[in-house]
């Protein structure tokens, strides 16, 4: 997903993954390329590691380039094991549980109701984050079932 700000080109991008319990981790960058995809993984494998949970995981990725990049190959070749990968078929976001949140997301901080416009792309990035930790306190299955 990513966050835009009226009236110039700039943007920031959320990293996302969605737990089979429904807890959601994010991570906003600068940048929407592979190597920041990298980053949000070590991120996930790391705050999951202090949660005390198993040292091995999954992901279940769409085809998107960042996720299928040599450099991503390279790095879950490093993990020796700990990460497997499960692909989704081509398109197909209704499968995708993250593609719901970021749905959500663009409902309620992008084009709310109210017609909330952000003056600038700081302001948007505080309420996106604002939104994305109160999914993270409440969960996020309700999502799933609008």
């Amino acid at each position: 997903m990513r966050v835009m700000t009226p009236g110039k080109n700039k943007k920031k991008t959320v990293f996302g993954a969605v737990s089979v319990e429904g807890k959601l981790y994010y991570s906003i960058q600068e940048r929407k390329r592979a190597v920041n995809f990298i980053a949000f993984v070590k991120q996930l494998l790391h705050r999951v590691a202090e949660l005390g949970q198993s040292a091995e995981g999954g992901l279940i990725l769409d085809h998107y380039g960042i996720h299928t990049a040599k450099v991503v190959q390279r790095f879950l070749a490093e993990t020796q094991g700990r990460l497997h990968l499960v692909w989704l078929p081509s398109y197909c976001p209704n499968d995708n549980p993250q593609e719901k949140v970021w749905s959500h997301v663009q409902q309620a901080v992008l084009h709310p109701p109210e017609a909330d416009y952000h003056d600038s792309l700081a302001e948007r990035e505080a309420v996106t984050r604002r939104h994305l930790a109160r999914l993270q306190r409440n969960g996020c299955f309700h999502v799933f079932q609008a």
